[in-house]
């Protein structure tokens, strides 16, 4: 073979691999990706207390190209008299370890669950109010498709190799961003 075709072979190679990894340092990490808008919730009843449960349920729009794992996410509702606090908070998914893939550009309805229970009379009260969007923000923890494929590559590292070595392994955390709830 002439060192033309070997130098014309190789420098394919070169690009081939140098799109490839343009193509996963771009999906690394898209910039604040999800956005959330309140569609609904109920009350549900507290399998083990008096009380009632609210749950509510969020469109999960993903706005950037990439597929992205929610992995937690927590809604803080704003004070209308004060400005701003702490009302209520809520955590998506009912025990906390779900996580949910939302395809790119894609939306995915998740509920949230309220921490706390509402008592019976509460909930009787609120039943005659009529249900309103609530404003607030979410703190949510997620990762990109290439992320999540090199936390599993580390993961099967941090396994086979000897303890000395695996703890030289660099940490990978997921990715946090906060949002405002769209109307």
């Amino acid at each position: 073979m002439s060192r033309r075709a070997k130098l014309f072979i190789a420098s394919i190679f070169i690009m081939l691999l140098a799109v490839l990894g343009w193509q996963f340092v771009s999906a690394w990490r898209p910039e604040n990706p999800l956005r959330f808008r309140h569609v609904g919730g109920n009350m549900e009843r507290g399998p083990f207390e008096e009380g009632y449960y609210q749950s509510m349920q969020m469109e999960l729009r993903n706005t950037s190209g990439v597929d992205v794992m929610l992995i937690s996410g927590t809604f803080r509702e704003e004070l209308e008299s004060k400005g701003e606090g702490l009302l209520s908070s809520a955590h998506v998914g009912r025990r906390g370890i779900e996580a949910f893939t939302v395809p790119a550009r894609g939306t995915l309805m998740v509920d949230f669950y309220c921490s706390t229970t509402v008592s019976v009379d509460a909930f009787k009260s609120m039943q005659s109010e009529k249900w309103q969007a609530r404003k607030g923000s979410v703190h949510y923890e997620w990762v990109s498709r290439s992320k999540a494929r090199a936390v599993q590559a580390h993961d099967w590292l941090h396994r086979t190799l000897p303890a000395g070595l695996a703890k030289l392994l660099p940490e990978l955390s997921p990715f946090s961003d906060t949002t405002t709830v769209e109307p």
